[in-house]
């Protein structure tokens, strides 16, 4: 997968990641060890917030690193409404998600997980 974007917000890691065959991007955000989420599914109810399309990955890695003591929540940007690149065709009115949006989601993500 390529790296399009790897930072921090608020001392959690955010990392935008562009899906290696259909284009699309995924976003994931870190909650460290013991934060009450630490460990929890994707789709367990205390995960207070929703995003684009709904979280679709939980696990201790982002995907293709190694585990580094943080827990990671993922989403990405291929469900209905989405243009996915790699498919190779369009259905009018669909959106191509792009890096500030992905970010943008990770950024209301984190406050929503601070609140808890």
């Amino acid at each position: 997968m390529e790296f399009e974007k790897d930072f921090e917000i608020d001392g959690h890691r955010a990392v935008i990641i562009r899906h290696p065959q259909l284009g699309h991007l995924c976003g994931y955000l870190s909650v460290p060890p013991g934060h009450m989420l630490h460990g929890k599914d994707y789709d367990d109810e205390s995960v207070p917030y929703e995003v684009h399309g709904g979280w679709t990955y939980a696990a201790d890695h982002v995907p293709f690193e190694e585990p580094d003591g943080s827990w990671y929540f993922g989403f990405d940007c291929a469900h209905a409404g989405d243009l996915v690149p790699g498919i190779g065709h369009s259905v009018p009115g669909e959106i191509e998600r792009d890096v500030p949006f992905v970010e943008g989601e990770l950024r209301a993500a984190l406050v929503s997980l601070k609140q808890i």
